[in-house]
């Protein structure tokens, strides 16, 4: 039982309630001495769940596949791939994942942990993928509660720094930020994370930096460094290259290490080596023309203009024409 509550305090805010209900769990399977091994899978999850929030990746697949292989047709499943997707690095392996968990969750009643942790990684994917169509539509689905343990404002507004509306993205968590201590810290720390970024791209140092130092503040009891991935990579870099000359306490010093050492500047914001006439096709794609008037006004073949429309995604690493936009606009890309 304190295993469950562990996950269920991570995932509706609390990384610190959810480290007290795991020591509880690891006193309670102590003192049980011969309890099976199904009845520890929650603790053994929550554990999983937390290193992932620290960073900490080695081990964690083969340890997520023998929970997997003793969970199945169990309603703690649907619970192991959820995990499973949030450990993977490759988007294809989460989207995998995703799609079986999708299943996975059909097959019960009432799943809503594992709904709500399918719908939270896909709408970290589609952002990550800048698929940012697909991931309003997302978005949208989200039904608020009074604590915004699920914040569908924090995650419009960012989308909207890639949409190069910084100053919309502030207006959008503004009333996130003015609930203080009533907004889950959780996504309390991702609005302030989306606040700083947006300041910084204003021009507003004192601001942004006064933002991330209350992120880092937050966080830093907890060790838990994954919401700063929800940042773009160049806008972290930034603002860690800032806060890393201003006086902090050991554990936020150890925060910005553990930050810049499992969120590495230039990974997903470098500029995409576009040839000129990729340029080209890509600003008739985002003026709306289909790719058969691009090759006809071009006067080449319908073939040439579909390869470099793929090497043009491949690039910008998107998949959509709304992606490309989103892509092309946070890389400068666009006049």
């Amino acid at each position: 039982a304190s295993g469950c509550l562990a996950l269920i305090e991570l995932r509706t805010g609390s990384i610190r309630g959810a480290h007290a209900h795991l020591s509880g769990a690891r006193s309670a399977a102590a003192a049980a001495g011969g309890a099976d091994a199904l009845s520890t899978v929650p603790m053994r999850l929550a554990e999983i769940a937390l290193a992932i929030e620290h960073g900490a990746g080695d081990g964690l697949h083969a340890r997520l596949s023998e929970l997997l292989a003793e969970t199945a047709g169990t309603e703690y499943a649907p619970l192991a791939l959820a995990e499973l997707a949030v450990a993977h690095e490759s988007d294809d392996e989460v989207m995998d994942v995703l799609q079986e968990l999708q299943l996975a969750i059909r097959e019960w009643e009432t799943p809503n942990l594992p709904r709500m942790l399918h719908d939270d990684l896909r709408i970290w994917l589609l952002v990550e993928r800048h698929e940012a169509v697909a991931a309003r539509a997302e978005i949208a689905r989200i039904e608020p509660d009074p604590a915004h343990t699920r914040c569908p404002a924090t995650w419009s507004a960012r989308l909207l720094l890639d949409a190069g509306e910084p100053a919309q993205a502030i207006e959008l968590v503004s009333p996130c930020l003015g609930m203080g201590d009533e907004h889950s810290p959780r996504t309390a720390t991702l609005a302030m994370l989306v606040a700083a970024s947006a300041h910084a791209l204003l021009g507003d140092r004192r601001s942004a930096d006064a933002l991330f130092k209350q992120a880092l503040t937050l966080t830093a009891p907890t060790g838990s460094i994954r919401p700063f991935g929800m940042l773009p990579r160049r806008q972290l870099a930034h603002l860690l290259s800032r806060a890393v000359h201003w006086p902090h306490p050991p554990a936020v010093e150890r925060m910005i290490a553990a930050i810049a050492a499992r969120y590495p500047s230039g990974h997903d914001d470098a500029p995409a080596i576009l040839s000129v006439r990729e340029r080209v096709v890509l600003s008739r794609l985002l003026e709306g023309d289909t790719q058969q008037r691009i090759s006809f006004e071009l006067s080449v073949s319908p073939n040439t203009i579909k390869t470099q429309v793929r090497s043009i995604y491949r690039k910008l690493g998107v998949s959509t024409r709304d992606g490309a936009l989103q892509r092309a606009r946070s890389l400068g890309l666009l006049d």
